[in-house]
């Protein structure tokens, strides 16, 4: 409790002395070597205004090869991943028909044991999945750090 209590007046002792603010009047009892006074400011002269800029602007140009081949790279990733998504679909719509109504297997000797024929094949699909979500997002993370903009 003791603690708490002394740790509370020193922050409101910090609190008053924070709130100080000096004026101008202030400057009259501290000297400090070229300080400025709202006066001194005031005698100087207004700051002249430019009114074009001093070089000419150049219009950027932007590289539009870079930024194709960024977009084709992009789009031929998804696709490859939609492809494989629609193959992991089939693959587990046969393994959900081999299992049958109620987990039973349909007496055709294709689907006997279909889900452990399958099981390498799936998780192979799946982790090629993950790998092109990876390669997309770097993909993506590229084309953004790219300069494809440049000023000649």
């Amino acid at each position: 409790m003791n603690r708490i209590l002394a740790v509370a007046v020193a922050l409101t002792a910090t609190g008053v002395l924070a709130q100080e603010k000096y004026t101008n009047a202030d400057l009259d009892r501290i000297y400090v070597p070229g300080a400025y006074t709202n006066e001194d400011l005031k005698a100087l002269p207004p700051i002249e205004m430019q009114a074009a800029p001093a070089l000419p602007l150049v219009a950027p140009v932007v590289d539009t090869r870079e930024r194709d081949l960024m977009f084709d790279r992009l789009r031929s990733l998804e696709e490859r991943r939609a492809g494989l998504a629609r193959e992991l679909a089939y693959e587990e719509k046969l393994v959900s028909r081999a299992e049958g109504p109620g987990g039973n297997s349909p007496g055709v000797s294709f689907f006997a044991g279909y889900r452990g024929k399958s099981r390498g094949l799936r998780e192979a699909v799946r982790k090629e999945i993950a790998l092109l979500d990876q390669e997309i997002a770097e993909a993506r993370w590229q084309a953004v750090r790219a300069s494809v903009v440049y000023f000649p």
